[in-house]
């Protein structure tokens, strides 16, 4: 068994740089991930104006409690006010046949409304951070007559880093 010390010798080199490769492959790829920024503005106002739009409709027919003075639509939709006014912005806009706003409620960051409706039109900007929006319109009936219901939604919440 003589001269075999020296293939054991180069065995551990060779494992200590394959050790090498790996430990820097999966540090860049965990850096690369960790480093990566989230924008989910568009999918957060499109979840927003859903779970608007299922609070006041269901099946097809405007909830009852819509018209009440004390309707409180933070209460009724299980939405926080206080999140709301930081990042997001909303307006809920009922008409009735005549094209009429019967109701109305908006809340959130009140010059999203205008960068939503910028957004909307399809007008090109150079902003990068621009509020994302999302428009549903849709035809209700509430007491047999017919409604049409506006929701525009609008999120600035960019995200960031994953931690």
């Amino acid at each position: 068994m003589r001269g075999k010390k020296g293939g054991e010798k180069m065995f551990s080199l060779w494992w200590f740089l394959v050790l090498a490769v790996v430990c820097v492959a999966i540090i860049s790829g965990v850096l690369l991930y960790y480093s990566a920024s989230i924008d989910v503005r568009g999918i957060e106002s499109e979840i927003l104006s859903s779970r608007i739009y299922d609070c006041f409709i269901s099946k097809g027919n405007l909830n009852s409690n819509v018209f009440d003075k004390d309707f409180d639509l933070f209460k009724e939709c299980r939405i926080s006010e206080s999140v709301i006014n930081s990042k997001y912005y909303f307006r809920v806009k009922i008409f009735d046949s005549t094209n009429s706003i019967v109701k109305e409620f908006r809340k959130g960051v009140a010059s999203y409304e205008a960068d939503c409706e910028i957004q909307i039109e399809g007008k090109k900007t150079e902003a990068k951070n621009m509020v994302q929006c999302f428009k549903r319109i849709d035809n209700v009936v509430y007491s047999g007559e017919s409604y049409k219901i506006e929701i525009l939604a609008g999120s600035n919440n960019l995200g960031g880093r994953i931690k």
